[in-house]
């Protein structure tokens, strides 16, 4: 247990120290150094817990059902979703180092952007975020069919704004275009009008988008609330039933 609040703490440094990495006020000679000197101690963290992790994965249970040797296990391992976000945790570092001090700007800034992922290492950690899985696992076939519904009428009525407001001189050009209707479409399915003299057609789609909007976002909402407390009493019976045991 200890080894994983270990394992947490590091994760939330990590990723503070990159956030405040990137603010030029602290990016000072000791500040800069001190970012550094963090992110060594947490990428050899995270580099010796992953190879701890591959040379223990032999011992899962679940992969010793499958009777596979110990190389296949371990190469399984590799290409496992959460092996690759520990891959991604760290490996952006060493290949900094590879690129040199001189190629940090250029070639790096979007490697520095992975690090970003060891985030999603709290996810062995945590149990709330590991219920998303099972919430996922349990409804994926309608939250997928909202998710395409929403989709179709994001493209339905970004076409009808275009149709209705691209000869409109109000928008500077805002629906011109079929993408860049999309674009201001998704920024009005969010709730934000950042443009209001629309035509009186273009109103009623608006408001008829908004209704839709509306109605089609609280289904996944109201289904997602639904599956966690699901998920929750499932977990305290089991471990009410594992006390008892």
């Amino acid at each position: 247990l200890m080894f994983e609040y270990c394992i947490l703490f590091a994760i939330l440094v990590a990723t503070v120290s990159f956030v405040l990495s990137t603010v030029e006020e602290f990016n000072t000679a000791n500040g800069a150094m001190a970012f550094d000197t963090i992110e060594m101690i947490c990428v050899i963290i995270f580099t010796i817990e992953y190879v701890l992790r591959l040379w223990a994965v032999v011992e899962d249970p679940d992969k010793k059902k499958a009777h596979l040797p110990a190389w296949k296990m371990r190469i399984s391992f590799v290409f496992e979703f959460l092996s690759l976000v520990d891959l991604a945790s760290f490996l952006p570092y060493y290949i900094d180092l590879m690129l040199g001090p001189g190629n940090e700007v250029e070639n790096t800034s979007a490697l520095r952007a992975l690090r970003l992922f060891r985030v999603l290492k709290a996810e062995k950690y945590v149990v709330a975020f590991a219920m998303f899985g099972e919430v996922w696992e349990e409804n994926k076939h309608i939250l997928m069919y909202t998710g395409v519904l929403a989709l179709i009428l994001w493209i339905v009525m970004a076409s009808l704004f275009w149709l209705l407001e691209k000869d409109n001189p109000n928008h500077e050009g805002a629906f011109e275009t079929v993408p860049n209707s999309l674009f201001m479409t998704a920024i009005i399915f969010g709730g934000e009008w950042c443009r209001c003299d629309f035509t009186p057609l273009g109103k009623v789609v608006g408001v008829v988008m908004c209704w839709f909007g509306i109605n089609i976002f609280a289904v996944p909402i109201g289904i997602i609330a639904s599956g966690f407390e699901q998920v929750s009493s499932r977990r305290k019976k089991a471990a009410v039933e594992e006390v008892m045991m």
